[in-house]
């Protein structure tokens, strides 16, 4: 039982987080596929014809994708250097370092 909370909370992390922080938008995205799949259990269950259902599925189901469609542009964008999954932090820091060691007169590795 131990393993497998231990494995459910992987993998809520997995999904909730990026880089150790709680994501908007992955947060959005699964409340939004947890309200399709908890709406569509009960009126299946409950044997329900509902005439909005493709719209309440389009909204809930695939509003999850566009979430992180819009999820990854803006990470790509904001959040890592270009043609890096690095965050842009590091990079920026990497750079300044070298900047220094250059002004300093000392060698920069680069690769």
């Amino acid at each position: 039982m131990q393993k497998v909370l231990q494995w459910l909370d992987e993998l809520f992390k997995g999904m909730m987080y990026e880089d150790d922080m709680l994501s908007l938008t992955r947060v959005l995205s699964v409340s939004g596929y947890a309200a399709f799949l908890i709406g569509s259990i009960y009126l299946m269950v409950n044997n329900i014809t509902w005439d909005g259902y493709s719209t309440f599925a389009g909204y809930t189901g695939g509003g999850g994708a566009a979430l992180q469609f819009g999820n990854k542009l803006v990470n790509s964008k904001y959040n890592s250097a270009i043609g890096s999954y690095a965050p842009k932090e590091d990079i920026e820091s990497m750079k300044m370092r070298e900047i220094k060691r250059e002004e300093q007169g000392r060698p920069v590795d680069r690769k």
